[in-house]
Parts: C-alpha cells; sequence; structure tokens
C-alpha cells in the first residue's frame, strides 16, 4: 500500500526536525562558553553578576578571565544540560517548522525573499513558545546565582516564586528575537546563496554555505541584539519588569541606546560560528537523509 501525501510529510517533518535539531546541537555544545560570557556581560551592569573578587567584567575576555578564576574552566558550560535540550527541541523546531510555512505560506515551489522572511518569523516565533522553558532554564544557570542545583532546582525554584506559567516569562521577547533571528538567518542565508550562484556559478558545496552562513550570522546577531538583551534581563529578574516594554524602558533609562547592544561582541563570536556550524551541519546531514537542500 503506498502512502499518502499526509504520511510523506509526517515523514519529511520528523526528518527536518532530526536534522535540524542535532545541527543546532552540534553547534551549541561548540559555543556554549561564549553563550556564558555573553550572558554575563549582559547582566554586569544591571548587578546581576557578583564575582566574590569584587571584580566588574567590562568586556569578553576580562569576564571569561573572571569566570574561569572564581569558578573554574568548567564553568564556562555553565548550563550546558538546558542548552543541548533546547538546541534539539527549540533549535529542530525553529528551523524545522520552516518549511511547512513555506508551504503554508505558498513559497516552497517558488521561494521569495519575502516569503522566506514570513516562513521563518512564523517557524521561529512559534518554536520559541512552545520551548520557552528551556531558554528561561538555561539563562538562570547560566547568570551564576541559579547554578547551584542543576536544572530540576532552578525549575522548582520558577514554579514556586512564579507559578507554573513563570516558565512562560520572557515569551514576548523570546519569541519576538526568535522571529527576527530565523527571518534573518534563513531568508539571508538563502538570499546570499541564491545570489552567490548567480554571480559565480558555484554549485552546492561547503565553500558555498561557508560564505552563505557567514553572512548570515552577521546580520541575524545585529538585528536581534536589542530584543536579546531585554529577553535576557526579563529571564534573571523575576517580577522586576511588569513586562518588555517596562524592561526596555529601564534599559535606555539606565543605560542609553548604547545597553540594546551590551554584549554583541560576544554574541556575534557565539552566534556567528553557530550559525555557520548549523548551517554547514544542516546541509550536510540534509543531503545524508535524501532531503532538498535549503532555498
Amino acid at each position: 500500500m503506498s502512502k499518502g501525501p499526509g504520511a510523506s510529510q509526517r515523514v519529511q517533518f520528523v526528518k527536518e526536525y532530526g536534522v535540524s535539531g542535532v545541527s543546532v546541537g552540534i553547534a551549541t555544545m561548540t559555543t556554549n562558553p561564549v553563550d556564558v560570557v555573553k550572558v554575563r556581560l549582559q547582566l554586569a551592569k544591571a548587578g546581576k553578576l557578583a564575582l566574590p573578587t569584587g571584580l566588574r567584567p567590562d568586556g569578553m575576555v576580562q569576564t571569561a578571565v573572571a569566570i574561569v578564576r572564581t569558578e573554574g574552566l568548567l564553568a564556562l558550560w555553565s548550563g550546558w544540560q538546558a542548552s543541548l535540550a533546547r538546541s534539539f527541541f527549540y533549535g529542530g523546531a525553529r528551523l524545522g517548522f520552516y518549511t511547512p510555512m513555506k508551504r503554508l505560506v505558498g513559497v516552497d515551489q517558488n521561494p521569495s525573499f519575502a516569503g522566506n522572511l514570513v516562513a521563518g518569523s512564523a517557524s521561529g516565533g512559534l518554536a520559541a513558545v512552545i520551548c520557552n522553558p528551556t531558554e528561561l532554564v538555561k539563562v538562570r544557570l547560566q547568570s551564576k546565582d541559579g547554578a547551584r542545583g542543576g536544572p530540576g532546582a532552578v525549575i522548582r525554584k520558577v514554579i514556586a516564586e512564579d507559578g507554573f506559567l513563570g516558565l512562560w516569562r520572557g515569551t514576548v521577547p523570546a519569541a519576538t528575537r526568535a522571529a527576527i533571528m530565523t527571518a534573518s538567518q534563513l531568508a539571508t542565508y538563502n538570499e546570499i546563496k541564491a545570489q552567490t550562484r548567480r554571480l559565480t556559478g558555484w554549485g552546492e558545496g561547503v565553500h558555498l554555505h561557508l560564505a552563505a552562513s557567514m553572512i548570515a550570522g552577521l546580520v541575524s546577531t545585529t538585528v536581534t541584539s536589542p530584543v536579546d538583551v531585554v529577553k535576557t534581563k526579563m529571564f534573571v529578574a523575576g517580577n522586576q519588569y511588569t513586562g518588555p516594554i517596562h524592561c526596555f524602558r529601564d534599559l535606555i533609562r539606565r543605560e542609553g541606546l548604547r545597553g540594546l547592544f551590551k554584549g554583541w561582541v560576544p554574541n556575534y563570536c557565539r552566534l556567528g560560528p553557530q550559525t555557520t556550524i548549523t548551517f554547514v551541519a544542516v546541509e550536510k546531514l540534509r543531503q545524508l537523509a535524501g532531503l532538498d537542500t535549503l532555498s
């Protein structure tokens, strides 16, 4: 008995999800130390970071050195359990929903930059809403104060203080960031691929995937930085802010517009390589799984 189109699409989605999750997981474990440094940098000015030495880190290298000196080298992998879980479930969903969303939008056969933006925004936002608890736990673990006890202790503390729905605190900035990041990554990556093929005659291969993914990482880091800063502060602050607008206004009042790009360098040092590793890995794994290349 032949499979119907619905069964075929389900099999394809499982492949898309699995390939995406594994690819993001590989990239995340590689760049987790930079993610820890980024989170600490974003929290330093807000007074949420207190090192035993009294040192207030003001740069990527200084922050990394302070973490290693006071907490040990393995502290750079703080929250790796939540990061890996988030990578598979959230990363898998964020990229795995992309093809179904393109089909829903009607650009699966004739891709366009605008259509890819819409599909990427929808897939990223939906994934962030579903997987928000893993992101919240990851950030709490990486913030140092919540690092003791592991993910289970963080979850119990959040539920005790804010109730079960507290696990979805910061969902609005997280979903906004995910929508912007996914749209900018995928749309930029696919557009750069298409234009590079047109201008150079290159075929699909690692050289093309590297070039497109490096540019996509730069674009996505820049456009998501303000939302990322607000999201991180809300995740750690608990009930301090009534919502993302309140957090945004407080950030501008305290630190000015520059505060919106706090931690941009470490963020790019993480997101740039992570984007590159993710796309190179996902293209290779898609090939092995019998899926079409991203477009």
